[in-house]
């Protein structure tokens, strides 16, 4: 005998929302841990530096590429050996393309056989994250994160097809065929490792000069149909170039990342692969005070979907953000983005983080 829906429902909620919350508190209490079990004194004056002139952190969340690992713009300097950077932060991300279409209108003109223009309404939510870096000497530094993320189910649409008609999108076929919500809930988010090491530094009375190589790999964790990641593993590998000059910090960064395996963000019969991206960054960070810092910074990468022409454009974004460092070495920063050009990237996107250095 099939068990009582209220059981199957109780059960649904707590594989959908109980177990996510579960191993990022998990995660949390590990890194904690990291944490408690390693601070020692190291050089905190420098640290100050690096993370006040760095450039800000937020997710490039454009669309569909929100699910990917595509990196940050960040500084090339590393933390001196023995010091611990943590940081909480949420992001959020809002991208939308074509005429607005409400899902009961979709569902009439589907079920009538008449064509309905490609569109996109979505928001990208990662509303926790939580991040460790440590620097282990011989110039490198470590970095892991993880976050609890997912889409606004209720009122996201990705209606777009292939040219027989089908919902590309997987899972979206429920909400174009009126069938009922899409069934995406929060998910483990942005697990990502990494590894930083300098190459080469120039220091004068005025000035630092800093190239470095960053090793990064993205962890598909989250369930499919949350799309919270592609089901891809996405190395990437870039070069970062930071100069410093008196209260003036200038950020390069330029890459590739590369998805591998089968993807899952769209069905199978669409028949979609997707494509190696160039990921790049530029970003100015004015330092008005010791302990502020404002700038701006404009990131893009070559698109992952040339397999789907609704999102084959390439993502170009700009953000403006500001950082207020304190006395007992917390770290407080927030900015705001938007893309340059919203067919291909977000309409708008803000952040907030709170970070400490041990």
């Amino acid at each position: 005998m099939d068990p009582p829906y209220s059981i199957l429902m109780a059960m649904k909620t707590f594989q959908s929302i109980c177990l996510p919350l579960f191993r990022s508190c998990v995660l949390c209490i590990v890194f904690i841990g990291l944490i408690a079990s390693g601070v020692m004194a190291g050089d905190q004056q420098n640290a100050r530096t690096i993370l006040l002139s760095a450039p800000f952190a937020s997710q490039r969340a454009n669309f569909l590429h929100a699910a990917l690992g595509i990196p940050r713009l960040e500084t090339a300097f590393v933390l001196p050996p023995e010091i611990w950077y943590a940081r909480l932060g949420t992001d959020h991300t809002h991208s939308v393309k074509g005429p607005h279409v409400e899902g009961p209108y979709m569902q009439r003109e589907v079920r009538e056989g008449r064509g309905v223009p490609d569109n996109y309404l979505g928001r990208y939510h990662r509303w926790i994250a939580l991040e460790l870096t440590r620097g282990i000497g011989l110039r490198t530094e470590v970095h892991a994160r993880a976050g609890y993320a997912g889409w606004d189910e209720h009122n996201d649409h990705f209606y777009f097809f292939s040219p027989e008609g089908t919902p590309l999108v997987k899972g979206e076929y429920r909400n174009v065929y009126g069938i009922g919500p899409t069934g995406r809930d929060g998910d483990l988010a942005d697990v990502v490792l990494q590894s930083k090491t300098e190459l080469y530094e120039v220091v004068t009375p005025h000035s630092r000069h800093c190239v470095s190589l960053a090793a990064s790999i993205k962890l598909p964790l989250g369930q499919a149909n949350n799309l919270v990641d592609a089901g891809t593993v996405d190395p990437g590998l870039r070069l970062l170039a930071t100069s410093t000059m008196g209260q003036i910090a200038v950020h390069l960064n330029a890459g590739v990342v590369v998805p591998l395996g089968e993807q899952n963000l769209f069905v199978e019969e669409a028949d979609v692969d997707l494509d190696p991206m160039i990921v790049w960054g530029v970003g100015l960070v004015w330092l008005p005070a010791s302990t502020v810092a404002c700038g701006v910074q404009i990131e893009g990468n070559t698109s992952a979907f040339s397999d789907v022409p609704f999102l084959k454009g390439d993502p170009v974004t700009v953000l403006a953000g500001f950082r207020k460092l304190t006395d007992s070495n917390f770290v407080v920063e927030g900015g705001m983005g938007a893309g340059i050009d919203t067919d291909t990237a977000c309409t708008w996107s803000f952040f907030f983080s709170l970070g400490k250095t041990f």
